[in-house]
């Protein structure tokens, strides 16, 4: 499938067979959910050419999440992020799973160069950015889509779940409280809640979501909550019983087919699940999608003599005959790749709503 890109090596797969990034190249890791507008940006989709069509020796890699290019569930995920390296590393599985390994990242040749992120960073993060071991001056922020977040059932059999679940619902059903003795909301006892595992950006902005609803407290999860691989549809599909917040933009990936019928060797993954819109249910409508980079990349035009390129490991300029750095090729500025109204349909086809905005240094808090 275009534009998927799985560039990872799975368990007892050996590391180097699989393509890894040059030099030259920029690599990204990090949000499930955003995965496939960047792949997109990146590789094409529907016929349009994505940016490396156009840049064969300077390429931007995007590490699915999962390490399955349909979005499942994979386990024991590695991958080795560049060429000529022996370090076989856990494949950064989330927003917060990417920001960490990119906040980890000290080595000498720093290996990912940004993040996607479902989720702003947390003050706390932004601080270890900029402080006397980093000295990055902070992660620069820029919004590349918009995407919604509901709670999805399965399509595939008939759901048991109630056409309505409120964000009050859904606190008592994570809580727990919806079985047991002096359960607060019987009704929903057969309903069992999954969320995204630790890590997800998902996971967080559905937390932060519904404790912004349960008066600013912060959820203390039952122990009927499951864990799954964000946005993967199997632990859904086949239980009429299960819930899960689901991005609205991948549940129309998935029904649309793209990532996988079942014809062909491909997994049936279309119309296997469904959101609940009646109103009164759960939504966030507007959730921002994000691209993370070093504030000290954004603007840096200064190759070092010591290395004859910049702080990143790339040259200035970055493409042979152009007059920008990396991150103001893809990412910043009206003019960069990910600006481009021209590019909006390669964002449009992973069901996202195109929404550039360069924000800064920001924190969720």
């Amino acid at each position: 499938m275009v534009g998927v890109l799985a560039l990872i090596a799975i368990q007892a797969s050996p590391a180097h067979a699989h393509p890894q990034a040059q030099g030259t190249d920029v690599v990204g890791v990090g949000s499930d959910t955003a995965q496939y507008g960047v792949d997109f940006l990146v590789e094409g989709v529907n016929g349009k050419a994505g940016f490396n069509s156009g840049s064969l020796d300077r390429r931007a890699y995007a590490f699915d999440a999962s390490g399955d290019g349909s979005g499942g569930a994979t386990t024991g995920a590695t991958v080795i992020l560049r060429a000529g390296s022996t370090k076989v590393t856990p494949l950064p599985n989330g927003s917060g799973a990417g920001i960490t390994a990119m906040l980890g990242d000290l080595g000498a040749s720093e290996q990912i160069n940004f993040v996607r992120s479902s989720r702003l960073p947390k003050s706390t993060e932004q601080a270890t950015a900029n402080d006397p071991t980093h000295q990055w001056g902070g992660l620069h922020v820029f919004q590349f889509a918009t995407d919604g977040l509901q709670i999805a059932v399965s399509q595939l059999v008939a759901t048991n779940v109630p056409a309505t679940l409120t964000s009050q619902d859904l606190i008592c059903i994570y809580q727990g409280q919806n079985t047991g003795p002096g359960a607060v909301c019987p009704q929903f006892a057969s309903i069992v809640p999954f969320l995204p595992q630790s890590g997800s950006g998902t996971r967080t902005f559905f937390l932060d979501d519904l404790a912004a609803a349960n008066g600013g407290t912060a959820l203390s999860l039952g122990t009927n909550v499951q864990s799954m691989q964000e946005h993967d549809p199997t632990p859904i599909k086949s239980n009429a019983n299960a819930i899960a917040p689901f991005s609205t933009g991948r549940v129309s990936l998935l029904n649309s087919g793209y990532l996988g019928d079942g014809t062909g060797g491909t997994p049936a993954l279309k119309n296997v699940v469904k959101l609940l819109t009646a109103a009164g249910n759960f939504s966030d409508p507007a959730r921002g999608l994000y691209i993370l980079v070093r504030e000290r990349d954004v603007h840096d035009h200064t190759n070092l003599p010591a290395t004859g390129v910049t702080a990143s490991g790339q040259a200035f300029p970055w493409q042979a005959d152009g007059t920008r750095n990396w991150v103001e090729t893809l990412f910043a500025g009206p003019t960069s790749w990910v600006a481009k109204t021209a590019n909006n349909p390669l964002i449009a086809g992973a069901f996202f709503t195109p929404a550039y905005s360069d924000l800064g240094i920001v924190s969720s808090g």
